[in-house]
């Protein structure tokens, strides 16, 4: 009898040894758990702060402002920040670009940055031939604009004056183009205000109307004041893009394979026809980027001659396979 009891006395003791053994594994393996997410936590702290606030700071980016000629661009970069908020999960974050940047570049070899400049702020530049080295910019508050010569800094900033119809809002899309009697036209605004003319003498903005004398650019994809005259691309069928000087037909270029866009929806595709000065900007139907042109401005025609060139986000690429790109 002793030794039956003693024996169920053992098999029990030695039960609850293992079961004991068992909980001390599954406690030190849940303290091992707890400890690793305490860890984790106190990292996440200290990287992010108490309330999971961390900025992250992304690479320069950039893209082409104006072809100036057969070799020279302008392009413009900016560097981006995130400042995010919360932890792991329900994040939320806040998108910025800071230290705008003007750039001389060669498209046609690559070589060292020609002129360049960057700033310790921000500010809109905004896309379009202007004149020889220099862009149209914004004040990051819209509040002003001013001329930047590459190589030098923004000067001088003047204020502008917006009807109370339009409002003064400049986008990323916006284009700037030279007008007469040394005025611009700000183009795709918004649909209730698609067009302004800038005075940049008074500052004073007024909204442009395709009316009277102007009334034939309402067909226009995009037109422009160049050596004097007007210059207008019209898409007038889906592989036909006509070159209208004052309001006359000069000239046709024909697409076979792709087919050109009339026009250009806001904001949510990029085909378009653009014009820089004597250079023609086309993204067709099945392009995978911006084909460059030339404008004859002696015959007033498309030149012929000109190597095509194609703009795919910051890289030029070549006919002959040569990529161009200032930000590898």
């Amino acid at each position: 009898m002793i030794s039956c009891l003693t024996l169920l006395y053992c098999k029990k003791k030695d039960s609850m040894g293992a079961l004991n053994m068992k909980k001390s594994a599954k406690i030190s393996k849940v303290n091992r758990n707890l400890g690793s997410k305490a860890v984790l936590a106190l990292l996440l702290v200290a990287l992010w702060g108490c309330d999971g606030t961390r900025a992250e700071w992304g690479e320069r980016t950039g893209r082409m402002v104006s072809i100036l000629n057969d070799s020279l661009a302008l392009i413009q970069d900016w560097r981006p920040k995130s400042v995010c908020k919360g932890m792991v999960t329900n994040v939320s974050c806040v998108h910025s670009s800071h230290n705008a940047g003007l750039h001389l570049v060669n498209y046609q070899q690559q070589q060292p940055v020609l002129l360049s400049d960057t700033l310790s702020y921000y500010l809109n530049v905004m896309r379009g031939y202007v004149r020889d080295s220099v862009a149209f910019v914004v004040h990051e508050n819209t509040s002003k604009f001013a001329f930047w010569k590459v190589g030098q800094k923004p000067s001088p900033w003047k204020d502008w004056y917006w009807p109370s119809s339009c409002a003064r809002h400049i986008s990323v899309e916006d284009l700037i183009r030279p007008w007469k009697n040394n005025q611009f036209i700000i183009r795709e605004r918004t649909a209730s205000c698609p067009n302004v003319l800038l005075d940049t003498t008074t500052g004073q903005v007024s909204i442009f109307e395709f009316s009277g004398e102007n009334a034939w650019l309402s067909e226009c994809t995009d037109f422009s004041y160049v050596d004097g005259k007007i210059y207008c691309l019209r898409v007038s069928s889906p592989q036909t893009l006509d070159l209208l000087v004052d309001n006359e037909l000069m000239d046709v270029l024909h697409s076979e394979a792709c087919e050109f866009v009339k026009e250009k929806p806001r904001r949510v595709s990029k085909e378009s026809v653009e014009l820089f000065n004597e250079y023609v900007s086309i993204q067709t139907k099945c392009s995978y980027g911006y084909n460059q042109h030339k404008l004859d401005a002696d015959k007033m025609s498309f030149d012929t001659t000109f190597s095509e060139v194609t703009l795919k986000g910051k890289r030029f690429i070549h006919q002959d396979g040569r990529v161009v790109d200032y930000y590898e």
